[in-house]
C-alpha cells in the first residue's frame, strides 16, 4: 500500500512539474511572438488581384486567338523533348556527359553538377523552358499593366 501512495504522489509531483514547464515555454512563446517584427510589404509577393486578372486575361486571349496558345505550347513541348532525347542520348552512349548548355550563368545553379551530369542538366534545362515559356504567355497578354 504504501508503494502506492509513494508512485501516485510521484507521479503527482511530475505532473504538476510539467505543467509548470509547459506554462514557462508557452509564455516564453508569447513573449517572442509579441516581439516579431511586422512583415516588410515590398518584399511580399504579388497579391491574389494581379493573379486573378493575369488569369482571367490569359484566358480571354486563349479563347480569341487559340493559335497563338497552340503555338507556345508546340515551342514549350518541342524544348523539353529536345532536353529528354539530349539526355537519353547521353545515358544511351555511355558518356554520362550533360549535353551542351547554352544556358547563361545563374547563381541558382552554381554547383558543377548542375552543368556536368545528364540528369540534373535536364531538371536545369526544363526548369529554364518552364520559365521561358511562363514570361512568353505573360507577355503576351494584351491589356495587362506591366
Amino acid at each position: 500500500m504504501t508503494t502506492k501512495v509513494t508512485d501516485s504522489s510521484t507521479n503527482l509531483d511530475r505532473f504538476n512539474d510539467n505543467l509548470a514547464r509547459i506554462e514557462a515555454l508557452s509564455q516564453r512563446l508569447i513573449a517572442a511572438i509579441a516581439q516579431k517584427r511586422p512583415a516588410n510589404p515590398a518584399l511580399e509577393a504579388p497579391g491574389r488581384d494581379l493573379y486573378s486578372r493575369a488569369a482571367s486575361a490569359w484566358w480571354q486571349q486563349a479563347l480569341e486567338n487559340p493559335t497563338k496558345l497552340l503555338e507556345q505550347q508546340v515551342a514549350f513541348w518541342g524544348k523539353s523533348l529536345e532536353h529528354y532525347v539530349g539526355a537519353q542520348k547521353a545515358l544511351a552512349d555511355e558518356t554520362f556527359e550533360a549535353p551542351a548548355d547554352p544556358a547563361p550563368k545563374d547563381r541558382r545553379f552554381a554547383n558543377p553538377l548542375w552543368q556536368t551530369h545528364p540528369f540534373f542538366n535536364v531538371i536545369k534545362q526544363q526548369y529554364l523552358t518552364n520559365v521561358e515559356a511562363m514570361d512568353q504567355a505573360v507577355k503576351g497578354i494584351e491589356g495587362l499593366d506591366p
